[in-house]
């Protein structure tokens, strides 16, 4: 099997593990759980999880490539991921969940753009063309509030929606810095520990607030867990096929086709198991967005 053919199966399992944490992150908005004390729990197992499969022999031995780059880095795009996440749950609570969860994870056109300008990977037509439908498509879910007669939802969700799309396109592309590096490897295992430990810490103090309020619940312990488990899997099969990109000089392509499979199969999900309905404008939008970052892809 081929670096690419590779790459494209860990990138596409990568997209369904991912529609699976979102829709771990849409029981948390219907249950009205607490979303920093579910992000501390869940980055707390996730960070349990990746420092016992990191390589323990390496990380002692001092082999890690630009660590002095390599580590802020990875911290930093920790932080940003997790502020994105919370953005984006606090604005599915406002408004339609797979609108908002399009509209952030949209958010892939911003390292794709920087591997393109500042990588200098190579953008076809059809990429640019990408470029402008999913600009398009977030247009149509800003204008779908009031539209079929249905109650408005508070407009505050387009702005976190926003928000979580800039936040999390920065800590997107700084993910895939360390892969855009000449003959770089992640000997020791560390970006999955580091970027959720970073997340951990970053939280932290936010989320033991909460539990000294009211300790989780059983079922919050449950969600939490399956979720952990989720997200662990997701992260390490992303970087594997974005390693895998890396030796083809298509890293830029990782988040388009992850995310792409992501949005659809969680767009399935709402639609299969909320009955949630996007209306007129919205499911033109979803339509779009899907469009354009499959176009991305090519």
């Amino acid at each position: 099997m081929s670096n690419s053919q590779e790459a494209f199966l860990l990138i596409a399992l990568t997209g369904l593990l991912w529609a699976g944490v979102g829709g771990f992150y849409s029981r948390v908005a219907r249950k009205g759980h607490r979303v920093l004390l579910f992000s501390l729990i869940v980055s707390l197992f996730v960070s349990c999880f990746s420092w016992a499969a990191c390589d323990w022999d390496a990380l002692l031995a001092g082999a890690v490539p630009k660590a002095p780059i390599f580590v802020p880095i990875m911290l930093m795009t920790g932080i940003a991921s997790q502020a994105g996440m919370i953005l984006m749950m606090h604005s599915m609570r406002l408004g339609r969940q797979a609108a908002a969860w399009t509209i952030s994870q949209s958010a892939m056109v911003v390292p794709f753009l920087a591997g393109v300008l500042i990588w200098q990977e190579r953008m076809s037509a059809g990429n640019l063309l990408g470029v402008v439908i999913l600009l398009v498509s977030i247009v149509l879910f800003g204008q779908r509030v009031h539209e079929e007669g249905k109650p408005p939802a508070k407009q505050t969700w387009f702005v976190l929606a926003l928000l979580a799309f800039a936040v999390s396109g920065l800590g997107a592309t700084l993910s895939t810095a360390p892969s855009h590096w000449h003959g770089w490897q992640d000997t020791a295992r560390l970006r999955v520990p580091l970027l959720n430990t970073a997340a951990l810490l970053a939280f932290g103090t936010f989320g033991v607030r909460e539990a000294m309020k009211k300790m989780p619940s059983k079922d919050e312990w449950l969600t939490a867990i399956l979720c952990a488990l989720t997200v662990f899997a997701g992260q390490n099969t992303f970087y594997a096929g974005m390693d895998r990109m890396a030796l083809v000089q298509k890293v830029s392509l990782t988040y388009p086709l992850s995310i792409s499979l992501c949005i659809m199969a969680f767009a399935v999900y709402t639609r299969l198991h909320l009955g949630e309905k996007l209306g007129r404008l919205g499911a033109m939008g979803l339509t779009l967005g899907v469009i354009g970052i499959l176009l991305l892809g090519i």
